[in-house]
């Protein structure tokens, strides 16, 4: 479940993420002649994230497009599916054990219960990608829907890297929403 207000990019073809980056770019920018080049930037930079994100398996992605007075609080969520499942105690140490080894020392990785059974939160922050970018605070939650489809990775990040505890909260809430589509519970469906 995510809020309301955030935009959602499906990335299914090559004409869904077009569509939905059209849609992005035209909520954020109006139609001017004075904002044409941040429109094309912007377009041209999403389409890329988008594009990036549907190659590595991403079904959706979603940006948070809130400003709060004059500071606007970014954020995006991408959904993957990935081979693997959780069905066991050693399945879920052996993907924590991944994770720790790729985050480093400077990264966490938590395990807790979420709607669909066992979940690992794996926290870091990423360098800029160049010298012109922000930081990132990335938080990763891996959960399996037990559905055959294999892992669910739900992957956020903004560059709100100050805000921390604040916008890990709002990661927690949106990853603790996730439920069935059918709507059937994980413990009914013999979790």
């Amino acid at each position: 479940m995510l809020p309301a207000d955030w935009h959602v990019v499906d990335l299914a073809t090559d004409a869904t993420r077009h569509a939905g980056v059209t849609a992005l770019v035209d909520a954020q920018l109006p139609r001017r002649d004075d904002v044409a080049t941040v429109r094309r930037r912007l377009r041209r930079d999403v389409e890329e994230q988008s594009r990036r994100a549907a190659q590595a398996g991403g079904r959706f992605s979603a940006y948070m497009l809130d400003v709060v007075g004059p500071v606007p609080l970014p954020a995006v969520i991408t959904a993957y599916r990935t081979p693997g499942a959780l069905a066991t105690d050693d399945d879920l140490r052996a993907l924590a054990d991944t994770l720790t080894a790729r985050l480093g020392p400077a990264g966490t990785v938590d395990a807790g219960a979420g709607p669909l059974g066992p979940v690992l939160r794996a926290v870091s922050q990423r360098p800029a990608a160049d010298e012109h970018g922000p930081d990132l605070l990335v938080g990763e939650y891996w959960s399996d829907p037990d559905d055959g489809d294999g892992l669910l990775l739900l992957s956020f990040s903004t560059p709100l890297v100050g805000l921390r505890d604040a916008v890990l909260e709002l990661f927690d809430t949106v990853a603790g929403s996730v439920h069935h589509v059918d709507g059937t519970p994980a413990a009914a469906r013999g979790r």
